[in-house]
């Protein structure tokens, strides 16, 4: 599991801390450690070149593997976990403000109560491969680097953000309608 996001380090001068993290999530007592990180004044600017390194290092580990104890293990990444900012950033698409912003879906969205929601519950699903195409400029802005990982689906392994679809997103609504 590897998780991405950014956050202010610090106010003056303004600053932004951007880790890589990971996990292996099929080790009982496993501990998060740090992929690779960035700091600067704002975020970086080219995820692709933010993220250039740890794709070329997950890729020798998933197609060579590793040795540990004189077993070897190959690995895979089995998730990308990050909030909605971080995975539009890292994915290169559309911000979850847009109209066209759904990773999984073709939805199209509709502003109104000061944000956006989307109305339409049987658009047609995005696939990996048509991810790969990039032939929905209204969603993409660019391509991403993600997309040479080995055996790593980008629509089924980037879990919705939680934060931004439920917690600041519906039930922030549902608060302020019922005032």
């Amino acid at each position: 599991m590897v998780g991405i996001d950014g956050l202010p380090f610090t106010k003056n001068p303004p600053s932004q801390l951007w880790p890589i993290l990971g996990y292996f999530s099929n080790i009982s007592d496993s501990s998060v450690f740090i992929i690779g990180s960035y700091y600067g004044k704002p975020k970086p600017e080219d995820s692709n070149e933010f993220l250039s390194d740890f794709v070329n290092e997950i890729r020798v580990l998933i197609n060579d593997g590793v040795m540990y104890n004189n077993i070897h293990v190959k690995l895979q990444l089995k998730a990308l976990i990050c909030d909605a900012p971080a995975k539009s950033f890292a994915l290169n698409f559309k911000g979850h403000t847009g109209r066209k912003s759904c990773i999984r879906c073709h939805t199209i969205g509709s502003y109104g109560d000061n944000g956006i929601y989307f109305p339409q519950l049987n658009a047609p699903l995005r696939t990996h491969d048509e991810f790969k195409l990039y032939s929905d400029s209204d969603f993409h802005c660019g391509k991403t680097i993600l997309e040479d990982i080995p055996k790593f689906d980008i629509i089924s392994s980037v879990p919705f953000d939680y934060m931004h679809c439920i917690i600041i997103g519906a039930t922030k609504k549902l608060f302020y309608k019922e005032m």
